[in-house]
């Protein structure tokens, strides 16, 4: 049996209390033909020297790039996306943790049929001491499978960001929208499966994701908001109108959960 090589992104910012948890994590995965490319956006708390200090244990494993300056999430990730060799690329965020089998499983997913072109899982949530919150990202929305990018447009991203994986040969020429300065992974979503490729999931929960105050998804819910309807109208462009009824229904989901949440 082949083992595809997986490569994982661990995307970076001043995360010096969690990388080395978050790095742990993905090297005691029981899935062997991996390589980690860490991109850290200019951080000044100590995480770049955590992160050396492991490229040095683990040579050839482990590759790290950091930025002279900060450019942002979708940037960084880019630059991660164009370090990888990987036939399948994992994503995730210096300050989660994925859990035992996580990798194995998924690539299983894959190659139980050659149309499936992303995959993801639900998530536990942790709170910045990695105690438990009682939640899960399956209690928001609900973890989804479809084929094509309607059903991810109506529903909004599947699973969560950090759970996900991909095939390399789907990813778009410009990867992450660079218009989108926050919210690049919904569009990103899409694109890998405009093909009309399958997504789905595993079941389980593979990851735990950090919830504190001091994350990037925490802050700036005005930038959320923009990146949104921008990704309605790179989307809507893009793919010359062609699910604008898709689009509808998104809308009319999100009106019926505000009225519900009224009432």
């Amino acid at each position: 049996m082949t083992y595809p090589l997986v490569s994982i992104i661990v995307i970076t910012y001043n995360q010096s209390k969690y990388i080395a948890e978050c790095i742990d994590s993905i090297i005691s995965q029981d899935y062997s033909n991996m390589e980690i490319v860490i991109v850290d956006d200019c951080s000044n708390d100590g995480t770049q020297e955590i992160i050396n200090n492991y490229v040095t244990k683990y040579p050839g494993q482990l590759k790290a790039k950091f930025a002279k300056k900060n450019k942002g999430i979708t940037q960084n990730s880019n630059l991660g996306l164009s370090l990888c060799k990987g036939e399948y690329i994992a994503l995730t965020g210096g300050d989660d943790v994925f859990m035992p089998g996580k990798i194995s499983r998924q690539i299983d997913w894959f190659k139980e049929n050659n149309m499936r072109s992303l995959c993801g899982h639900d998530a536990f949530w942790i709170d910045k001491n990695g105690n438990y919150l009682d939640k899960k990202s399956s209690d928001f929305i609900p973890i989804s499978s479809g084929d094509g990018p309607c059903g991810i447009i109506k529903h909004g991203p599947p699973f969560p960001s950090s759970s996900m994986m991909f095939k390399a040969s789907n990813i778009p020429n410009y990867s992450f929208h660079p218009k989108l300065k926050i919210i690049s992974d919904w569009k990103f979503m899409i694109d890998i499966v405009s093909d009309n490729s399958s997504y789905g999931y595993i079941d389980g929960v593979y990851l735990k994701y950090r919830k504190h105050s001091e994350s990037i998804t925490s802050k700036l819910n005005h930038v959320h908001y923009i990146d949104q309807l921008k990704t309605v109208i790179l989307c809507l462009v893009h793919f010359k109108g062609k699910y604008f009824v898709c689009w509808f229904a998104f809308f009319m989901y999100g009106f019926r959960r505000k009225v519900l949440k009224i009432f």
